[in-house]
């Protein structure tokens, strides 16, 4: 009766499915993606997403609609090249279809040893980013000057 309880407990833990893991935070950051070709992601991932290329870091992002319909798009880039350069910021916003709801593109200079803000305003119909599921991102950056 011991070896048959024995065996029994024993099968038991065996069998027992592994404790799965808990998925990650949105407080946690994710690794950096390469957006030198463009990536798009959901709009509920823009807090945590870092996007990166050969010369630029770009993350924080903040997008907001107010009740005005004015639409503002925030990103903080820190340089990585040793001189200054500049750096092209583009951003679609699609709805559930891929229907292109919104575009923007931001131009900025890059310091290479501080923080550059992207920032851009306009004007948009009521209710445009809720209807916003996905936004593509794409980074292009010049040889400097």
């Amino acid at each position: 009766m011991r070896t048959y309880l024995f065996v029994l407990a024993v099968a038991v833990v065996v069998a027992a499915p592994a404790v799965p893991q808990q998925p990650p935070t949105k407080q946690e950051k994710t690794e950096p993606v390469n957006a030198s070709k463009g990536v798009e992601v959901k709009v509920a991932d823009l807090e945590t997403l870092t996007l990166k290329t050969d010369k630029v870091t770009v993350n924080n992002f903040f997008v907001n609609q107010t009740d005005e319909g004015q639409f503002r798009v925030n990103a903080l880039c820190r340089g990585q090249a040793n001189r200054n350069f500049s750096c092209t910021m583009m951003m679609v916003g699609f709805d559930d279809k891929k229907g292109i709801l919104w575009t923007t593109r931001i131009n900025s200079y890059c310091d290479p040893k501080g923080l550059t803000l992207f920032q851009d305003n306009f004007n948009l119909p009521d209710g445009t980013l809720q209807k916003t599921s996905t936004i593509w991102i794409r980074l292009v950056e010049s040889s400097g000057f």
